[in-house]
């Protein structure tokens, strides 16, 4: 009946489908052409210089708008170099922006430190400590050390920061604001309108070596008896000083590949195509990207490469 019949067409539509189904599945696992996925290319370009601490890259974004000082002085941030790892480090940097950015800076800073976009200004500034500390011999191990009035000071040592700051005698110099950052009021407002000193420290924001440091400074120049300024310094054991290479951001590659997968031709087929094929392979030439080889015989299978 008509009924009968459709009910064994619809059995017979299943099991196509079925069997299709199970073809497909098996040609997944065998691994055969049906089921290859698409070959993707990873291209990672990365700069010329380590990667940088995020914690440096968050002081870089607040130094953009003059808020250094604040960063590096909030507790949070105070000791946050000894954090183990970059999400502890991050947890940090966004408890002091609660407090210190409005919720549009603070999206903002996440984008700044998702793409590592300031980590060229803060290897600059390292960079720049690394050439001093190199030409006046500063140990590598030394967690920080100050320049002023062509001396180095060193901690440590049988002088105190205070006894260096006294002996000081010398007029403060320009401070370039991307290079360095410059403690306010410390400006060139010396007694009886004589310019101060400027001392130059070179720490590392995070470390309770940097805060000890800067609260000495910072004291004294509220007193008005020096100019002070801040260069990043490498902390001596971060993974970052023989870490690797930093990657670039915003990049896109796109790559072009030629097929070199062999294929087999009927030459047979060759004037179905309107190709000759027996003046080509005597040339030796290509015919559309394919390159024919000479013939054995008329009628030959050989292979030709794409």
């Amino acid at each position: 009946t008509m009924a009968a019949r459709s009910a064994a067409r619809s059995r017979f539509d299943i099991r196509m489908l079925l069997v299709a189904a199970a073809v497909l599945y098996a040609a997944a696992a065998d691994g055969t052409p049906a089921a290859t996925a698409p070959k993707t290319i990873a291209v990672r370009l990365t700069a010329n210089w380590r990667t940088t601490p995020l914690l440096l890259e968050a002081a870089e974004y607040f130094a953009g708008d003059g808020g250094f000082w604040p960063f590096a002085a909030h507790p949070a941030v105070a000791a946050a170099m000894a954090l183990p790892t970059d999400e502890a480090q991050h947890a940090a940097v966004g408890q002091a922006a609660r407090e210190l950015l409005g919720p549009l800076e603070q999206r903002l800073l996440e984008t700044y430190l998702a793409t590592a976009a300031l980590s060229p200004r803060v290897e600059a500034q390292l960079a720049d400590e690394r050439a001093r500390a190199s030409a006046l011999r500063v140990d590598p191990s030394t967690e920080w050390w100050v320049w002023a009035c062509g001396r180095t000071f060193l901690p440590g040592g049988t002088q105190t920061m205070e006894q260096f700051l006294a002996s000081l005698s010398c007029t403060a110099e320009r401070v370039d604001e991307d290079e360095a950052h410059e403690y306010a009021p410390a400006a060139t407002a010396g007694q009886g309108g004589v310019d101060v000193p400027r001392v130059t420290l070179f720490a590392t924001v995070g470390t309770p070596q940097f805060s000890r440091a800067h609260a000495t400074l910072a004291a004294a120049a509220e007193g008005g008896r020096v100019a002070y300024a801040h260069i990043h310094r490498a902390w001596p054991t971060r993974a970052e000083v023989n870490g690797e290479a930093a990657a670039l951001q915003g990049y896109g590659v796109s790559l072009a590949i030629k097929n070199m997968e062999y294929k087999v031709l009927d030459d047979s087929t060759a004037q179905a195509a309107g190709i000759d094929a027996e003046s080509i392979a005597s040339f030796g030439g290509e015919e559309g990207g394919i390159g024919f080889g000479e013939e054995e015989e008329e009628g030959s299978i050989s292979e030709v490469g794409e």
